[in-house]
């Protein structure tokens, strides 16, 4: 009974600690105690896991491309695998921090019989239903500081074939520095100087005028940070859908646009070259590495900026011609955002910085910096 009861008490307080950044979380001898009880609940229920179905697994990035996804087979699954899962994964996703990069992994675990019974640290806590139906799909959450977990799952992702060597290096330098109670700098993932990102308020309802592609202005004094209200609030609405290329060229497709996809020559490598050459065929001008200015033109379109995490993923930034940080100076004032992946769109660097060259932001993993473009989105072709 009062194990039982320690267990609820244990889920309560990890859900507390879900919107807190990682290298902010202290010890405490609640945590610890939890761990323990955690712990007993999952070896003393290790037989009686029968989850008898498939999991699905996504290595949260917040890339251009989409993010690496695997499926473990029922046949081929750990069951110590699933039962530290089960033990130490969270309902509810990590908390969006301006850090880019690795933030988790998100676990979906398929039942494929009547009645799939779950560890016993589950139903000790109260927090999983002991047994589901066929087919439910359950949701869980692998946070950086579940160190043990993120290795095991790593390791699950690098067997498969879906984990590049660059991805596997930073979701250890991540987990190193990060899951630290003092992840300080310096560090290679930055995580000393990453803050939380306020709850973006809902999107606008779309409207007749909002069917997909919902495509904004060709002018760039129309070009406005406003998430909520920007193209019919479709980033808000349609996050998950649109990611950094569509957010930079101001068009919702809701297809994860990639480089070259729409006029028929989608990127192969990832490299500078070959994006820029995705990227002009969909309609976009190379302009060169100098920081651009609006004083000098464009008479339509708006200036964009590419980025490459080398052997890995693409990434992309707009400049925006007015927001609430405008002032009179406008070339001086203008300044930059972006929407990594299918995350929230925000208008600072993994520091917290505001973005006036995007030639030396700290964007890292991005860390390769190639260029500006120009695009007048009713021109151009992504997909």
């Amino acid at each position: 009974r009062w194990f039982t009861s320690l267990g609820s008490v244990c889920v309560n307080h990890r859900n507390q600690q879900s919107r807190k950044l990682t290298q902010n979380m202290q010890p405490s001898p609640v945590r610890a105690l939890c761990a323990l009880t955690l712990l007993f609940g999952a070896v003393s229920g290790a037989n009686q896991v029968t989850h008898a179905g498939s999991a699905t697994v996504t290595c949260m990035l917040g890339g251009g491309a989409p993010d690496p996804r695997w499926t473990i087979p029922s046949e081929t699954q750990d069951a110590a695998l699933t039962d530290m899962i089960l033990a130490q994964a969270r309902e509810v996703p990590p908390a969006a921090t301006t850090l880019m990069g690795f933030s988790g992994f998100r676990i979906e675990l398929k039942s494929s019989t009547e009645a799939s019974h779950f560890s016993s640290a589950r139903k000790l806590s109260g927090q999983f239903s002991y047994s589901v139906e066929k087919d439910t799909v359950q949701t869980l959450y692998a946070y950086i500081e579940d160190e043990q977990l993120i290795a095991s799952l790593t390791e699950s992702g690098e067997s498969a074939g879906v984990l590049s060597d660059a991805v596997v290096q930073h979701i250890q330098e991540r987990t190193h520095y990060c899951a630290q109670p003092n992840g300080a700098a310096p560090s290679p993932s930055g995580c000393a100087n990453a803050q939380l990102l306020p709850v973006a308020p809902a999107g606008a309802v779309p409207d007749d005028d909002c069917d997909i592609p919902i495509v904004g202005p060709d002018s760039w004094k129309e070009i406005v940070y406003a998430p909520k209200d920007d193209d019919c609030g479709g980033f808000v609405t349609y996050q998950g859908d649109n990611n950094c290329y569509a957010y930079a060229n101001d068009i919702v497709t809701n297809t994860f646009p990639q480089p070259g996809r729409g006029s028929g020559h989608k990127w192969t490598v990832n490299t500078c070259e070959d994006m820029k050459r995705g990227s002009i065929s969909d309609g976009l001008t190379w302009i060169g590495t100098e920081l651009p200015t609006y004083s000098a033109g464009p008479d339509n379109g708006h200036f964009v900026a590419l980025y490459i995490w080398p052997d890995t993923n693409f990434h992309w930034a707009r400049m925006d011609a007015s927001g609430d940080y405008k002032s009179a100076d406008m070339d001086d004032a203008l300044r930059w955002s972006h929407k990594p992946g299918g995350t929230e769109v925000r208008d600072v660097d993994n520091d917290g910085n505001a973005i006036y060259d995007p030639s030396v932001a700290n964007l890292a993993p991005w860390s390769e910096f190639c260029g500006y473009f120009t695009t007048v989105p009713s021109e151009v072709t992504i997909n």
